[in-house]
């Protein structure tokens, strides 16, 4: 999926790496919090089967001291010779008496092992039928009670076999009308390494029952008493006493560490609880026996784990609150990062597109890379708008100049069809006066006879001369306005080109800001492609930077694109304004080549003035000297020669004229095509200029 949205990649990214970075940490928050809870759960339950299986070590102990003790005292009697079956009995129910938690004690000893006197005792209290000594005392409704032994020669060959202290496997007796689990701990008499028998203490498990009931680790974990041979002992649920505890695989595992003396630990379903336990194993060793007891402590792992399991769903909670509250700052952070990127990107789309308004600016807010952006582009605009209005006051200077010179246009071609007209008469005059003379030459014979016929025809010589006289004045005149035409026409070409400069001299400027801002967008460009190397090493936390990176350098070649189509209008203005120079250049070069042109035409005017007037002057002599016509016939002729002369030359003259006046309206026909193509050049520049809004 592709998003044309630079805020919304932004938000994104960083939102996926924030949210990912956060989630991590959570997860690795909680799962360290669970790890740390199950193990300090673990180490709790460690301890506290520790404590307890001293404490029951400690208690069977007590016990087996008892037991330990009265072997000690029955072979010290032995060795001394002193084995008064009496005194021993008092010292066992001295015992008994003495120690409340002892259900009972008893010894017994070989046959005649004691003292050799068993024959005496045979069927007596505390003995067996052939008189062996089996004593044992125990709490009865009716109090402290003798009794023989019962199961003696079991005991007296496991204690021969192992010749150490033995701790009897549980087992149920009656005691005031009950079945009590029980258990005895067993001590050999050895006199001189030999086995002569045994003392025993029995005590009840129902106290250490009371006290495993009681034990409530996590309020529903629970305790329990394993014996050697894998029964329990006690038991938090008082139905499983005296069970034993199985023979699945789990089950064997725990027989094997409680026979090894073994610390054990287990995670398994509880059949008790229905949940995930743990159970914790520690090794009871009771006296100096080979087979030690275990105590453990099992707890359910959802109880463990209760606190870890809360601290989870507040830390989601949390979690879910601070990931809300990170992408909606994610969210405010883009947008004011883009807002001003996208507001320089319409700007820079709506300028190169060449409707662009040049009186907006971007607000600078701040002073990192995006302020410094906005205002660098501020600047640029500015520049632009610069540019933009001295371009539109050149091309109104232009378009007002082309004006000008198309009312001095008009006006020269006026002048030029009056001198036109004035030359056709200058022409038609000369015409006429070249028959006149002609007719005189044929006539000149008759001069003498009609000398008032000459007169007369002077007198039209006359006014005809002074006519041309006032029509070459007139066409001088005019002639002066065309060549002052010609030199506003030369003024104004003058200016124009030099305006054209000027707007050459811009568009040069605007060239160069355009290059400027050429290299700026490529070392933007290379700047971006440094960034994106940057966040390449910076690895995930730099993927939001990275894609930060490119955005930036994508708006760095879409300036660089803008720039380019600028640098190609200003290309086409310099090319045009070139195109226009070198119109006014020839535009100058052809009026001037007017005015010289005119100025020569102004000489002929000249010459023919002092020609018709020196005309003038004889035509007045002839009329003043018609009488003496006669006389200076000879005169005559050569005047009228001269005169047929003068015409001539006025009529080479209005000729040479006419052709001028051609060459000038042909001129004129030009610069009024260039002047033409200069307004449509600062009409097409006004055009392009008024496309921006400055």
């Amino acid at each position: 999926m592709k998003f044309k949205r630079l805020q919304t990649k932004l938000l994104l990214a960083i939102g996926f790496v924030v949210v990912i970075s956060f989630i991590a940490t959570i997860g690795f928050i909680l799962r360290k919090t669970y790890l740390d809870d199950k193990a300090e759960a673990f180490d709790k339950v460690a301890i506290l089967s520790r404590e307890y299986a001293n404490y029951v070590e400690g208690e069977i102990n007590i016990a087996m001291n008892t037991s330990r003790l009265l072997a000690q005292t029955f072979e010290g009697m032995k060795k001394s010779g002193n084995t008064d079956r009496y005194v021993m009995n008092n010292i066992l129910k001295n015992v008994l008496e003495e120690n409340p938690k002892i259900s009972g004690v008893w010894t017994c000893w070989e046959s005649n092992a004691l003292d050799g006197r068993d024959k005496e005792f045979a069927n007596t209290i505390g003995h067996d039928e052939t008189g062996r000594f089996i004593p044992t005392w125990d709490r009865s409704d009716n109090g402290i009670v003798l009794n023989p032994v019962e199961g003696y020669e079991e005991t007296i060959l496991q204690a021969k076999k192992n010749r150490r202290e033995i701790v009897l496997e549980p087992y149920f007796h009656e005691i005031e009308g009950k079945e009590v689990l029980m258990t005895s701990l067993v001590t050999p008499i050895a006199v001189n390494g030999e086995i002569l028998g045994v003392t025993g203490v029995d005590i009840p498990l129902y106290t250490l029952q009371e006290m495993t009931s009681q034990i409530r680790p996590y309020e529903t974990g629970y305790a329990s008493l394993i014996a050697n041979n894998g029964t329990f002992a006690a038991h938090g649920d008082v139905e499983k006493l005296g069970q034993d505890i199985g023979d699945t695989e789990m089950a064997l595992g725990v027989k094997k560490a409680v026979k090894e003396g073994e610390y054990h630990d287990l995670l398994y379903r509880s059949k008790v609880t229905n949940e995930d336990s743990y159970t914790y194993l520690s090794p009871i060793n009771i006296g100096n026996s080979t087979t030690p007891w275990s105590f453990g402590i099992t707890v359910s792992m959802s109880k463990i784990l209760e606190n870890a399991e809360k601290l989870k769903k507040l830390s989601t909670l949390i979690a879910l609150i601070f990931i809300g509250l990170i992408l909606m700052i994610i969210n405010f952070m883009t947008r004011s990062i883009v807002k001003p990127i996208v507001k320089t990107t319409d700007m820079i789309i709506d300028i190169s597109e060449g409707e662009g308004d040049l009186t907006k600016r971007l607000e600078v807010y701040t002073y990192d890379e995006v302020g410094q952006l906005a205002k660098g582009f501020n600047l640029f605009v500015d520049k632009i708008q610069e540019l933009i209005l001295q371009i539109k006051s050149n091309a109104d200077i232009v378009a007002q100049s082309s004006a000008e010179i198309r009312v001095t246009m008009d006006e020269n071609n006026k002048g030029i069809e009056e001198i036109a007209n004035a030359i056709a008469d200058v022409t038609d005059i000369s015409q006429s006066n070249t028959a006149v003379i002609e007719e005189t030459t044929a006539s000149i014979e008759q001069l003498g006879s009609s000398i008032e016929a000459i007169s007369g025809e002077t007198k039209d010589v006359l006014n005809t001369s002074e006519k041309a006289l006032d029509a070459t004045n007139e066409g001088k005149l005019l002639m002066n306005k065309v060549v002052q035409a010609n030199n506003k026409v030369n003024e104004a070409s003058k200016n124009v080109g030099k305006i054209i400069g000027e707007l050459r001299i811009a568009s040069d400027k605007v060239g160069e800001i355009v290059s400027i801002i050429s290299n700026i967008s490529e070392q933007t460009n290379l700047l971006s492609l440094n960034a994106a190397i940057e966040s390449a090493r910076a690895g995930e936390y730099g993927r939001g930077f990275s894609i930060v990176a490119q955005e930036v350098g994508k708006l760095a070649e879409e300036s660089k694109e803008s720039t380019i189509n600028i640098k190609k209008i200003i290309n086409e203005i310099q090319t045009k304004t070139d195109n226009a120079d070198i119109a006014i250049k020839e535009t100058q070069k052809i009026v001037e080549v007017s005015i010289e042109k005119f100025n020569i035409i102004n000489k002929h005017f000249d010459i023919i003035l002092e020609s018709i007037e020196d005309t003038t002057s004889k035509i007045e002599s002839i009329s003043n000297s018609s009488n003496q016509q006669a006389q200076a016939a000879e005169e005559m002729s050569k005047a009228i020669n001269e005169l047929s002369m003068s015409i001539v030359r006025n009529t080479n003259s209005a000729q040479q004229i006419n052709g001028v006046i051609e060459e000038q309206v042909s001129s004129f026909e030009e610069i009024g095509a260039n002047v033409e193509e200069l307004n449509n050049i600062a009409e097409k520049l006004k055009e392009k200029t008024d496309k921006f809004k400055a």
